[in-house]
C-alpha cells in the first residue's frame, strides 16, 4: 500500500501533442520504480510551470540509494533518460540511504 498524491499545473500548449506523451511515460516510469524498488509508503507528484520552464518533481520517502550515479540502470531509468533527450530536458537525482528519493526534471 503506497500513497500517491500529486499536484499538476496547467502547462496546455507547452510541449507539441506528440510530445505530451514523454512527460507522461517519465511519469509512469518514475512511479513504477519507486513501487519497485523504493519500499515506500507514499510519492508526491508535482508538474508545476515555473519562469516558462517545467519542473517536474517526484519524491518518495523510501529506502533511498548509495551513491546512485554508480549504480546500474535498468530499462525504466534508460527510458527515461531517451524521453528526456527527446524533449531536450534535464534530470537531477537526490538520495541518501534511508531518506528517500527525489527526481527532478526540467524542461525549457
Amino acid at each position: 500500500k503506497i500513497e500517491v498524491t500529486g499536484e499538476i499545473d496547467e502547462i496546455e500548449g507547452f510541449f507539441r501533442k506528440e510530445d505530451e506523451i514523454n512527460i507522461v511515460r517519465i511519469i509512469q516510469e518514475s512511479v513504477n520504480n519507486v513501487l519497485k524498488h523504493a519500499e515506500a509508503t507514499s510519492v508526491n507528484v508535482v508538474l508545476s510551470l515555473a519562469d516558462e520552464h517545467i519542473v517536474l518533481t517526484i519524491s518518495d520517502n523510501g529506502r533511498g540509494m548509495e551513491d546512485h550515479s554508480k549504480r546500474s540502470h535498468g530499462l525504466g531509468m534508460n527510458d527515461i533518460s531517451e524521453r528526456i533527450q527527446l524533449l531536450e530536458g534535464t534530470m537531477q537525482i537526490e538520495s541518501s540511504p534511508g531518506k528517500g528519493t527525489t527526481l527532478k526534471f526540467q524542461f525549457i
